[in-house]
């Protein structure tokens, strides 16, 4: 019987960007890009020929064997073995100068030192 998938990856980019002070707006490390893969398995009703397909769920069937799930474009992650788990981005050490503040959810490091 034939189960029809429907597969797509979704990339994460994370940029470090100062905010503040007179270097506000400007890079600091390298940006970190991942691509998350997902997919929704159908079922198909052979009385009307229609395919339903449910819920995206992650794909662990994709991505990299050492990674499954995700494919680590570059930088350096924090990746779940499991569903359930969370994963986020380590974040380059920024010196004496900065500090690494979360704000939403989103990462940003700031100037605290002139």
């Amino acid at each position: 019987m034939y189960i029809p998938v429907k597969q797509q990856a979704r990339t994460v980019t994370a940029k470090y960007v100062i905010a503040g002070g007179d270097r506000n707006g400007q890079q600091f490390a390298p940006d970190s890009q991942i691509q998350v893969f997902y997919a929704q398995t159908g079922s198909l009703n052979v009385a009307n020929n229609t395919i339903t397909y449910g819920n995206w769920q992650w794909d662990q069937t994709a991505g990299d064997s050492t990674t499954p799930g995700f494919k680590v474009i570059y930088g350096s992650w924090s990746l779940p073995k499991e569903a359930g788990q969370t994963w986020q981005v380590n974040v380059p050490d920024p010196g004496k100068d900065y500090v690494v503040v979360n704000i939403r959810m989103v990462k940003i490091v700031l100037i605290v030192l002139i």
